[in-house]
């Protein structure tokens, strides 16, 4: 995977030229912005317009593993890539619910509290409730 410090439009570019890919820099700066946010980019166009071609290249200059997805009329962004496991979800919750008194005890005030929850990850969405796991 390559750093994102040494990535620029340009890099990405000369990259995926090295990839058998000619990459406009609307395209190059597109993919820049969904590396450094750490996102994925949801490509849509006619069959035949290169959009898995896009994908493949891309894959393989930045050394990611490509996740391809077949779309049809009525899948939206929220069906595709934010499919969670709500039963799995519930039930993790009511064990914080139950814990998180053992976690705060000491606190003395909501800022403090607040500001301890922060050291934890985000404990209410993970990447093991989406059934299609991290992007």
């Amino acid at each position: 995977m390559i750093e994102k410090n040494v990535l620029s439009i340009e890099s990405i570019i000369e990259g995926l030229r090295g990839a058998s890919y000619i990459a406009s820099r609307p395209i190059a700066t597109a993919i820049l912005i969904s590396y450094d946010l750490c996102k994925p980019i949801l490509v849509e166009g006619l069959a035949g317009v290169g959009k898995t071609e896009l994908a493949l290249a891309t894959a393989d200059y930045l050394g990611m593993p490509l996740i391809r997805m077949q779309c049809y009329d009525g899948l939206d962004e929220t069906k595709s890539i934010y499919e969670w496991k709500y039963g799995k979800q519930l039930l993790y919750t009511q064990v914080l619910k139950d814990k998180i008194g053992d976690v705060l005890h000491d606190e003395d005030n909501l800022q403090s509290a607040m500001l301890r929850l922060h050291d934890f990850t985000d404990v209410f969405f993970p990447s093991n409730f989406s059934s299609r796991g991290r992007f």
